[in-house]
């Protein structure tokens, strides 16, 4: 496939925003930082496919590739200097706040709401990253 791990040179990551009521669906990570559910593109995967098993791994939610829109691409450099490039994918339905009740993260932490001011500012663990897919948010 044109988008697979296989033909490109770098790291490729990804990222899902899953609309709740009072902001996005986010893990707590050990750090205390509040983070998207994502992760690393997988050899013979496409982006799509590696946002939506990363939202299963870490959230236990699924949505399939066809509920994944694709809202931002871009290259960044990480915080070990190499270069990656970011996707990030926007869930095309909101999901019921009333269904996070009980959810947690792969350690069993429960998850959380969180703005995109606070993703977007020092509570966030990207938060560079973070105001380049706000500007690429469609407008409610």
């Amino acid at each position: 496939p044109k988008n697979s791990r296989a033909n490109m040179p770098q790291l490729i990551g990804v990222c899902v925003l899953v609309p709740v009521e009072g902001g996005y669906v986010s893990i707590l990570n050990p750090q205390g930082k509040y983070e998207l559910p994502g992760g690393k593109v997988e050899d013979g995967e496409t982006p799509v496919q590696a946002a939506g098993r990363e939202l299963y791994e870490e959230a236990c939610i699924f949505i399939p590739p066809r509920g994944l829109t694709p809202i931002y691409t871009g290259d960044h450099i990480g915080r070990n200097g190499e270069p990656y490039t970011a996707h990030a994918f926007l869930a095309c339905l909101p999901l019921p706040v009333e269904l996070l009740s009980g959810l947690t993260d792969e350690q069993g932490n429960p998850l959380h709401i969180c703005t995109l001011a606070q993703l977007c500012s020092e509570q966030g663990q990207f938060p560079e990253f973070m105001q380049q897919v706000m500007l690429h948010l469609p407008v409610p």
